[in-house]
Formats: C-alpha cells, structure tokens, sequence
C-alpha cells in the first residue's frame, strides 16, 4: 500500500540534534544458493545460522555463511520470520498463519503446526524456553515451547497490522505496526510478560508505518519504518524523538550492545549507531537489492538478508580495513606490488584511483578461481592501502585484481609461503 508523505511535514518533526554522514564498510556477499527472496535470518552463535523466504525457502549454516545448505519446507506459504530459541529448538512463522519448528538446529521442520489464525504471522519472539509471541492482525502466545498456541485476549489492535515484535527480558516487549485505514503508525507495549497490552500514543498520523523495533537497554526502544524514519524512546515508549535518515523503509534493527545498533532496509540501505540510536552513519553494503533482515551475535560478526537470495557477512562491524593515505587526486589508476612479497599470512597492497566509484579487490588462484574478495565498495578518488589476511588460503602463487564498476584496472601476482 504506496502512501505520500509530505516533505513539509516530515522537516518539522525531525530531531535536531540528529546527524548521519558516509563511510567505507565491509560487507562480504555470500552465495545463497537460491534467488528466492529472504524475508528473516538468525544466527545463534558465530557460525550457526537459519535464513527463512519466499515459498517456504530455509538455508541453514554451520560455518558463519560460508556455505548454505537449502531446505525448502513442503508448504509453499511464505516465511516471514525465524526465532531460534537455543541452538536446536527454533520457530519459524509465515503466511496464512504458517508455525512450524524445528528441535535439532534446523535440520529438520515439523509442521505446519495447528494454528489459531489463517492470517499472515510476520514476527516471532520469545521471553524463554517456554513462552513465546507472534503477530500479524493478531498477537498468539505459546506456553509450551511453540507446540501449540492459541489467541491473546483484550490486545488493543482492531484494524492494525503488526510487522515485529521483540522483548527486552520476561516482563517488557515492544510490537510495531500500523493502524489502517486510517494510515496511523502504532507501538504496543506490555510490561508484565504478554498478559496485558497497551496501545502508547505520541506517534503522529503521518501515514508512517513502523516494520522493526529492538532494545538497546531496559528503557532505551528504537523502531524503523516507512522513508527511513526512525522513533527513539528513552523512557519505554512514553515519549518519543523522531528522526529522518532518508533512503528507502526500513525493515530491520538489531542492538548487538546498549550502544551499537544496525538497520537495514531498501536499496541495500545498512546503517550503523554507536551511540543508542542518537546517530547513524549509513554503511556501504555493495548491494541494491531491498534487504529485510539482520543479525549480530556480537559488535563483528553480523549477516542480513535481502531480496532475490542477497546474503551479506561482515566480521568486523562493518568497518573497511581500507586507509585513505592520500586525498590528493591521482592523475591515473596504479595498483602496487604486495609487500612483503612472498607472505606469511599478512601482506599489504596499496592502489590509486583518480575517479569515484564501486571498486573491488579480489583474489584468484592460479586455475583463475575466486579465493577471497578483500573489499568491494564505493570510494572517493585518492590514494589507498589494505591489508589482506591469507591465513584461510594454502601456500602458493595468487593474483590480486582490482577492479573498477565490474572492469578489471589491473592484476598483480603475489606468493604466499606458510
């Protein structure tokens, strides 16, 4: 449903203490496998994960996405989302009111499950082993672990859709939405485990809707929605900052700590916080395609998921390990011999560009295969150094190649000797 929001409007209520600017990052795109789109991922260590999509798709991993093994459940209804409730017991939730669960990590999905609504669940979540929520145009609760579940009663939410739903410990839990027809965005909130909900007011009737939320601490909510507005809350939704970060919705927040958070959203849009969600810097993920989903098991290591089977890994935030070392403008492209050359695991390359643009530095064997991708990422003109880590890769003879909008600038041999 397409909604016009009047610029006007949306400037007055932007918080003016709120400020976004570029930079570099690393975001690595893993092969799914599949070009179905992913709507939800969730890894529950460092290297176990579950994705869920389009006409039942599961990918699992147990090697931090470096390979995914596709499942596709029996059902075609969609998955809109997962929630691995320890490493074997997960749930995963979807259209016509889809619940199925797996209790070995993924392996294997048990479903679908009997539910008490035939309309879309979009969200899951759980306040311990036992108990656990689900939303769509309804709330449906779990007393047993997700085997069976049944409605929630005098839940405020009459005409509105839920899109996620996540709680901070047993007591508070937050759910966002919208009101239709009315276009008005909503925030429920419960402070006693589920057993009653409050509909918070303070969030105006702009025709913005709300698709994520997440805690960074007791008291401090963040949610995403339509435009890239984000509403923060210091006092659990008694009142509200409103902040405008641009680009397209978003449909994903995740605080790894109190003080780092990421939401991601159309058009590839990632964007970082270090500070609770006061401001955000947009990182450079290298994709286009709509991303739904993310996920951190700590400040490092984190995955989203997105459109036509996009899977993006960063093990280090985000952050580029590229240096500007020079800002002057160079007067041509020039790409340097690896030093030291041979390596042991650890070499620097250093390379020049003279114009803006995508640029990628991958690395081949010597039958021509894609080793690694040191960086793929949108950069200013200057002069730049990396460092790469061969700590992954055997002893032999490489190749280095940086490459310009998808066009090859240069190639360069280099040796690493363990």
């Amino acid at each position: 449903m397409k909604k016009i929001i009047k610029i006007t409007v949306l400037l007055l209520i932007i918080n003016s203490t709120f400020l976004i600017h570029y930079c570099f990052s690393q975001w690595i795109q893993q092969q799914s496998g599949t070009n179905r789109h992913l709507w939800a991922v969730e890894f529950v260590n460092t290297n176990t994960g579950i994705a869920v999509g389009f006409g039942g798709v599961i990918l699992r991993t147990t090697n931090a996405g470096f390979n995914w093994i596709l499942h596709t459940y029996s059902d075609t209804n969609d998955l809109f989302d997962v929630h691995m409730i320890n490493t074997n017991t997960g749930i995963a939730v979807g259209r016509r009111g889809t619940i199925i669960k797996t209790t070995n990590g993924g392996i294997n999905w048990i479903g679908p499950l009997t539910s008490p609504t035939n309309d879309y669940l979009y969200s899951v979540d759980f306040i311990n082993e036992n108990t656990g929520f689900s939303i769509g145009s309804v709330i449906i609760r779990t007393t047993d672990g997700g085997s069976n579940w049944s409605l929630v009663n005098n839940v405020p939410i009459y005409g509105t859709y839920l899109y996620d739903i996540t709680f901070f410990n047993e007591n508070t839990g937050f759910t966002v939405g919208e009101e239709w027809p009315s276009n008005f965005s909503t925030v429920i909130r419960t402070t006693n485990g589920g057993e009653n909900w409050i509909r918070l007011g303070g969030i105006p009737g702009l025709g913005i809707w709300f698709f994520c939320v997440a805690f960074a601490d007791v008291n401090t909510v963040v949610a995403g929605g339509d435009a890239g507005f984000i509403i923060r809350s210091t006092n659990q939704g008694m009142s509200w900052t409103y902040q405008f970060v641009g680009g397209n919705t978003l449909r994903s927040v995740v605080f790894p700590n109190s003080n780092v958070g990421y939401a991601v959203g159309g058009t590839g849009r990632i964007i970082k916080t270090t500070n609770s969600g006061v401001n955000w810097t947009i990182q450079s993920s290298g994709a286009n395609n709509h991303l739904q989903s993310v996920s951190f098991t700590d400040t490092l290591n984190g995955t989203v998921v997105g459109h036509f089977g996009t899977i993006l890994r960063t093990t280090n935030g985000g952050v580029s390990n590229i240096k500007l070392s020079n800002n002057e403008l160079p007067k041509d492209y020039y790409l340097s011999q690896n030093y030291p050359n041979p390596f042991n695991s650890q070499t620097t390359i250093e390379f020049d560009i003279k114009k803006k643009g995508n640029y990628s530095l991958v690395i081949y064997d010597c039958l021509g295969r894609k080793r690694d991708e040191v960086f793929n990422e949108y950069l200013n003109a200057g002069s730049y150094s990396v460092n790469f880590n061969g700590d992954e890769l055997q002893s032999g003879v490489y190749f280095y190649r940086l490459s310009a909008d998808g066009n090859a600038v240069e190639t360069r041999k280099m040796v690493l000797v363990k």
